[in-house]
């Protein structure tokens, strides 16, 4: 069961519901084209001037293309992002406060990921917190990526406030 209204995402939507077994999901589902038109658009960063800054010192115009379009297509095979996201929640779970929800990965396609959803309020609830609560949050938020870059060598690199929600610890907020 799924619900018709949905939150937008960077290259698609994600619809919240129900599996046969009562477990809540979240469904992120890809937009159609949305590979195409992405590749059309890198085609624009072959024009990019050969002269001035980029000849004088020496960018490699052609090999930041050739990374940064391997990196997008890794992002628009839904698959990918849900080994990415398996890995992270297993490097993560030392961190006893911090959950990453759970792929379904029988679920889950190249344009479909589905995963467990899990509750919490989002970041824009933290403005109308009290002070101490506030730095609670942040200071779970540093000892996070601290953890993860020197511990684990490993970084979430799409921070965005839609990517985080927080929950009620204890008397903290953590």
């Amino acid at each position: 069961e799924l619900d018709r209204r949905c939150k937008t995402a960077s290259r698609g939507q994600v619809h919240f519901g129900k599996l046969v077994d009562g477990t809540d999901i979240a469904v992120k589902v890809q937009y159609p084209d949305i590979s195409e038109s992405v590749e059309d658009e890198m085609k624009f960063m072959d024009w990019f001037p050969k002269f001035g800054p980029v000849e004088k010192y020496g960018f490699n115009i052609e090999g930041y293309h050739n990374v940064f379009w391997r990196n997008l297509s890794e992002e628009l095979n839904y698959r990918v992002e849900a080994r990415h996201q398996e890995n992270y929640r297993r490097k993560v779970c030392q961190l006893k406060r911090i959950v990453i929800p759970e792929v379904l990965t029988d679920l889950s396609q190249s344009k479909i990921l589905v995963q467990k959803k899990e509750e919490g309020f989002s970041l824009d609830k933290a403005e109308t917190m009290m002070p101490e609560q506030k730095r609670s949050m942040g200071q779970l938020l540093l000892q996070h990526y601290l953890y993860m870059l020197f511990q684990q060598g490993f970084v979430h690199s799409d921070p965005q406030p839609d990517n985080f929600a927080f929950r009620q610890y204890k008397k903290n907020y953590f």
